[in-house]
């Protein structure tokens, strides 16, 4: 290596030129936009209370106090009450709580099953992989609100079924 080559922090400016790659300027382009970041933040943020959201809440979620019914935000309750005397505020971290778990498991399944399938169809190919493909095909033909619908009606209402659907 020259000596005239310039040196940031003991490395050579060409060989930090290489260390570029897609991953490196998606990070660059994300940083630069300051909508995404905090775009970013508030998710984060999110996740966050909904993770610690026991340590936040006072009340618990069907905790009914009739005397306290129907009150607008205040210190006490954040959000007010509903029309039962339930904190509003912890009634919402809970369903944040189930939303973020259905949300990580369902691609997390999808993921598993997807990448499973994709690989035995590639692997066999021919009948294997035209099968795969037409039932997946049957399958986008209908709307997923409605697939889902069928599928949970089928099934029976509960959570498992909602994230098998």
């Amino acid at each position: 290596m020259s000596e005239l080559t310039p040196k940031v922090d003991g490395v050579a400016e060409a060989q930090l030129e290489k260390t570029t790659g897609p991953w490196r300027e998606a990070w660059i382009g994300f940083r630069k936009s300051k909508v995404a970041v905090v775009g970013a933040v508030i998710v984060l943020l999110f996740i966050i209370l909904a993770i610690f959201g026991p340590l936040v809440t006072k009340e618990g979620i069907n905790e009914q106090l009739m005397a306290d019914r129907l009150q607008p935000p205040s210190a006490q309750y954040w959000f007010g009450t509903d029309d039962f005397g339930r904190d509003i505020f912890s009634r919402i971290i809970h369903g944040a709580r189930i939303s973020l778990s259905v949300g990580f498991f369902s691609v997390v399944g999808s993921i598993v099953v997807g990448s499973f399938l994709g690989i035995v169809a590639g692997y066999y190919g021919r009948w294997v992989d035209t099968i795969i493909s037409r039932i997946f095909d049957i399958m986008l033909a209908f709307p997923s609100i409605l697939l889902a619908i069928a599928i949970v009606s089928v099934l029976g209402p509960s959570l498992r079924n909602a994230l098998i659907a």
